[in-house]
């Protein structure tokens, strides 16, 4: 357990840098008491429930795993990864990989739903790999059908 509690207070600490957010203001956005993140990062609570995790993991849009998990694993992915060859259909295109995150984001609105960043990367992906095997141009029923998809598991 003291090595998921290291790496909890440590990614509790890089997810609040990076969104340049206190840990009074992610206490009271997440409806935690007052002290409870403090309590996590000072070793006062050594043993936080999951529903204490689960709150702080929502509130910072992040899943339980990218709290208590290894943030190393994704520079070993990206250490790993095949380089792309032009030409054998997986060219980058940042534009309709832009177009796929507005259009995932979109439907989240209007559907008044939150997903974990997983998910919606997911999402986008699924969104994105669809649409440059079709016409390179976003079909929003999809988006929505991909949505849905993932809203009902």
């Amino acid at each position: 357990m003291k090595h998921i509690s290291t790496k909890l207070k440590s990614n509790i600490k890089r997810q609040l840098s990076i969104r340049n957010m206190s840990v009074s203001e992610l206490e009271r956005r997440a409806g935690l008491k007052q002290s409870t993140i403090q309590n996590i990062l000072h070793d006062r609570s050594k043993n936080p429930s999951i529903e204490t995790i689960r709150l702080i993991a929502q509130e910072l849009n992040c899943s339980i795993e990218d709290l208590i998990g290894e943030f190393d694993s994704l520079s070993s992915n990206i250490a790993t990864t095949e380089p792309m060859i032009p030409g054998e259909g997986n060219d980058w295109n940042a534009i309709l990989f832009i177009k796929s995150v507005e259009s995932i984001q979109r439907v989240l609105d209007k559907k008044n739903v939150k997903l974990p960043k997983k998910q919606v990367l997911t999402c986008v992906e699924e969104v994105y790999n669809y649409s440059m095997g079709i016409s390179e141009e976003i079909d929003q029923r999809f988006a929505e059908w991909i949505i849905e998809k993932i809203v009902r598991r």
